[in-house]
């Protein structure tokens, strides 16, 4: 079947650019930004209210938090969904099959069919996995309630709004930092996917919904088992759109795992302080993600 065509406004790169694409910025350089970004959001627990990127006071109360902060961050690398995609890209990344794979699946969309069958697919996934996560949001509970109430329904349903915006504005970040030509040299914002890293998050926090809804265990694997190859499918999605290569997806995946993770370790816990609050507030320059708590 014929590849799609190229989108409009899509540059006619030389063959040195497009090698240049399957390189661009040391991805170790590129990891560090992801280390950083893990700091910055542990920087948040000083006292007070602390808008993302500002720097807030410290306190002796906040100390048990910063730890909690902490080994949220340190779970949530550590999990596979996180550190065996992350892994995957730098291999891929470092080798000449990234590329080969990306024309490989240009070349023979058996999944999709055609190019632009699968830039459809990758967005019907997200738009799906979205009313997953708000059906698992607002499900009635074990317990019997309706759906997420009180103190404890609004700080899920903050902190859970909160990685969305949290997980989009690191890929933008990361996308922006990185510059790597897409292989269908339409811009240079290929690293990481920003699809895939979207649904890996809306899946990590539905995965975490699931822990608490009147549902069987093999009920809860078996659509635990759906989230999963929802990420794959997305990912693969894009490879075969020719918007993104492998280690785009496989990067995406762990970035929206890990911020998916991270908050659902650190704000949603069993055992997570009442008086501690993960949110969103709208602003003229876009949504701002807030940490708030009381002592």
């Amino acid at each position: 079947m014929a590849a799609a065509k190229p989108r409009e406004g899509a540059p006619v790169g030389s063959e040195k650019l497009v090698a240049h694409a399957t390189r661009g910025t040391p991805f170790l350089h590129r990891g560090a930004l992801f280390v950083l970004a893990v700091g910055s959001i542990a920087a948040l627990t000083g006292c007070g209210r602390s808008p993302l990127g500002q720097r807030g006071s410290v306190n002796p109360t906040a100390v048990s938090r910063w730890e909690r902060v902490r080994d949220a961050a340190v779970g949530a690398a550590v999990e596979p969904g996180t550190w065996l995609p992350a892994a995957g890209a730098l291999i891929l990344y470092e080798s000449d099959a990234d590329r080969a794979i990306s024309e490989w699946a240009v070349k023979y969309p058996m999944v999709y069919g055609a190019q632009n069958d699968a830039v459809h697919a990758s967005d019907y996934i997200w738009t799906a996995m979205e009313a997953a996560y708000a059906a698992s949001a607002l499900t009635p509970r074990s317990g019997g309630a309706a759906g997420p109430s009180g103190v404890a329904g609004l700080v899920s349903v903050d902190a859970g709004a909160a990685a969305v915006v949290l997980n989009r504005d690191a890929t933008r970040a990361w996308k922006s930092r990185a510059a790597r030509l897409r292989p269908d040299e339409f811009d240079r914002k290929s690293f990481p996917s920003g699809h895939t890293s979207g649904v890996a998050v809306y899946a990590k926090l539905t995965s975490r919904n699931l822990d608490t809804l009147p549902l069987s265990e093999s009920t809860k694997e078996r659509l635990r088992l759906g989230l999963g190859l929802a990420v794959a499918a997305t990912g693969w999605a894009r490879v075969e759109a020719g918007a993104h290569f492998p280690s785009d997806v496989l990067a995406g995946a762990a970035l929206g795992n890990f911020v998916g993770s991270f908050v659902s370790r650190a704000f949603l816990g069993a055992d997570r302080p009442t008086d501690l609050r993960l949110g969103v507030e709208p602003s003229e320059d876009g949504p701002t993600v807030f940490l708030r708590w009381s002592f």
